[in-house]
């Protein structure tokens, strides 16, 4: 058997104090592997642990969110280094089972075999170990948590040229970077650029401005006045010959749910934005390019825009101006439809599908309910869902909480498992709350 001196580093021995090294065992999904054995020696760092005190700890890279946590390891594992041997005091032995006889004690040792002379055994470097572990960290894919963006960025809205030159106003703005804020959220960079896109915040001078809904209410209906309406769109509302009550025929192009491209003058557009109290091109740009995208025609710059993406965002600016209660439906679609001007037709609820709750004849109410307003706890969401609606239908609710699992799925089956209880009525199944007292 071979022998081996076994020694416990000792911290309170450390003349210099300066032992402060810990250690942490990190899993890693092969995803991760393979990206940290494909990145570039020269590089930046692959992974990064983020949160801030408030938070869990997660591990991100450059697009992708991973949550950790600790596993209870069922054998406890030994950091190990190689050993000096002169800490007599805590000097521990162990024998592995490798074949033959082998000392490792700091004096050379004398084989006592019977059958031979006496000769020295070998001197090997003792094992120092430097801590044990019971625990390893796994990293799993996880929904990024932006919930929090909306508060950090609070006080930093941009209003418009007005708002930029009150002085009390630029007294009281918070100027966050995105650096700043990247610390503070646990997310990676690409989940907290969409975050940003999603929450209307544009960057100005270098600082991140959120839009807030009114001020998006009254400039882009200057877009949208701007864009050449599309022949399809422009003939949709047109008569038919029919006693109709006044109403038009839809063509499938206004009908379907693709995009309706259109294009202007860069010139156009900044100009009409600047007529409006939006007078910083970078804001302006910024804004259409949520939109749709930038050419060069000829020598001349032009937007290629999604006017059905415009005026969808009228109609949620619209709907957020009202604040959360509720609010009649048929006035709040035919103001929708005024602001969206000659793309009336495109003025549809469905587009605004996810982002709010309608409550059918009698009381025919509309209700402002972006997934950002409800909590990310997945028991506080079904609860606060079902105290709106006793019963929901599975492709209404489905919108509600998909934010929750990323889209996975098997995780939204498994969310519903624990917090619905299905009942079918003749052919419809709806999700109703399952009772948790137990």
């Amino acid at each position: 058997m071979h022998e081996r001196l076994v020694q416990f580093t000792d911290k309170a021995q450390d003349p210099a104090g300066t032992r402060t090294t810990s250690y942490q065992l990190l899993a890693l999904p092969p995803a991760l592997a393979a990206l940290l054995s494909t990145a570039p020696s020269s590089s930046s760092s692959a992974l990064e642990i983020r949160g801030d005190l408030a938070d869990s700890a997660v591990l991100v890279t450059d697009w992708q969110t991973y949550a950790l946590r600790g596993v209870q390891n069922s054998n406890s594992l030994c950091v190990c280094a190689s050993g000096s041997g002169d800490d007599e005091g805590r000097q521990k032995w162990f024998v592995s089972g490798t074949g033959g006889s082998v000392g490792a004690s700091a004096e050379p040792a004398i084989d006592d075999a019977d059958d031979g002379p006496a000769r020295k055994k070998t001197k090997y470097a003792p094992i120092e170990i430097e801590a044990v572990l019971h625990e390893t960290l796994e990293a799993v894919p996880a929904v990024a948590r932006t919930d929090k963006l909306e508060a950090l960025l609070k006080g930093a809205e941009y209003a418009g040229d007005a708002a930029e030159e009150d002085a009390a106003t630029q007294a009281t703005r918070q100027h966050v970077t995105f650096d700043s804020l990247r610390s503070r959220i646990p997310a990676s960079d690409a989940e907290i650029r969409t975050a940003l896109k999603r929450n209307r915040v544009v960057e100005l001078d270098g600082y991140l401005r959120p839009l807030p809904s009114s001020f998006l209410l009254s400039i882009l209906p200057s877009v949208l006045s701007t864009l050449p309406v599309p022949a399809a769109i422009a003939h949709t509302a047109a008569p038919t010959g029919k006693k109709d009550k006044g109403k038009g025929k839809a063509v499938p192009a206004a009908a379907s749910s693709g995009p309706v491209w259109t294009e202007a003058e860069d010139d156009d557009l900044v100009d009409a934005l600047d007529a409006v109290d939006c007078g910083s091109e970078q804001v302006a740009r910024a804004l259409l390019g949520w939109f749709g995208e930038e050419l060069e025609v000829a020598g001349k710059r032009r937007w290629k825009l999604d006017a059905r993406q415009v005026v969808k965002e009228v109609g949620i600016v619209s709907l957020a101006n009202g604040g959360f209660g509720r609010q009649p439906l048929d006035p709040f679609v035919t103001k929708w439809k005024s602001v969206a001007g000659g793309f009336a037709p495109l003025c549809e609820l469905s587009l605004l599908a996810g982002l709010h709750i309608c409550e059918p004849p009698p009381l025919s109410t509309i209700q402002y309910l972006p997934p950002s307003s409800l909590s990310p706890d997945p028991a506080a969401r079904f609860a606060e869902l079902f105290s709106l609606k006793s019963r929901w239908l599975e492709a209404d609710m489905s919108l509600f909480i998909d934010d929750l699992t990323g889209g996975d799925k098997k995780k939204r089956d498994a969310l519903v498992l624990k917090f619905v209880r299905k009942v079918r009525e003749r052919e419809t199944t709806w999700w109703t709350p399952r009772n948790l007292w137990t």
